[in-house]
């Protein structure tokens, strides 16, 4: 797995440019502002506080980090970011392939993890400072769990996922429909015991 770390960091550093200025408008000026008091906001966040904020906060954490050990450098505000991305691509490339093994077989999972890495769009997107690439790792981590029948840490990621964008519960809707109506036992252990 090794080769998949690498791999994801460098294209987490080799990637230039922008896809979408989300990837900086909605994450790093919005931390960036949080820790150094200054950077464009949109008016998604100046006017209405429309988006959540506990994706650029994750950024936020890194940066007030870099400020409080005497670390914030250019360079280093600047692909930093990237890098922690390349580890969120990379856990979520691992969670796929743990995912497949135990839904399948040692094959499959080494088969689902070259897919995984091979996408030239994870590649290319994944690494990039998109709450996307989080609700990726939270999805993933909630499949993970769900077929383990983990209903605690299911309903974690799930709520993870949300926290950074409520819709990412649209998915899960015909889950926990299902499990309701075939395992009500199963839901109601984890939300009235647990």
């Amino acid at each position: 797995m090794l080769w998949i770390l690498v791999l994801r960091l460098f294209q987490s550093l080799v990637v230039r440019g922008y896809f979408s200025p989300d990837e900086y408008w909605q994450s790093l000026e919005v931390a960036h502002s949080m820790v150094w008091g200054y950077g464009y906001l949109t008016w998604e966040w100046r006017d209405w506080q429309l988006r959540s904020i506990v994706h650029p906060l994750f950024f936020g954490v890194f940066y007030w980090s870099l400020k409080l050990l005497g670390l914030d450098y250019p360079l280093v505000v600047a692909y930093g970011p990237r890098v922690l991305m390349g580890f969120i691509m990379f856990a979520s490339d691992c969670l796929v392939s743990k995912t497949a093994k135990l839904m399948f077989s040692e094959s499959v999972a080494k088969k689902t993890l070259v897919l995984s890495a091979g996408s030239w769009f994870l590649g290319y997107a994944g690494v990039r400072t998109y709450s996307n690439s989080f609700e990726l790792l939270f999805t993933s981590l909630a499949v993970y769990y769900y077929i383990q029948a983990k209903d605690t840490q299911f309903n974690l990621s799930v709520g993870a996922a949300c926290m950074l964008r409520p819709t990412s519960i649209m998915p899960w809707v015909p889950v926990y429909l299902h499990t309701l109506f075939s395992e009500p036992k199963r839901l109601l252990s984890t939300t009235c015991v647990g």
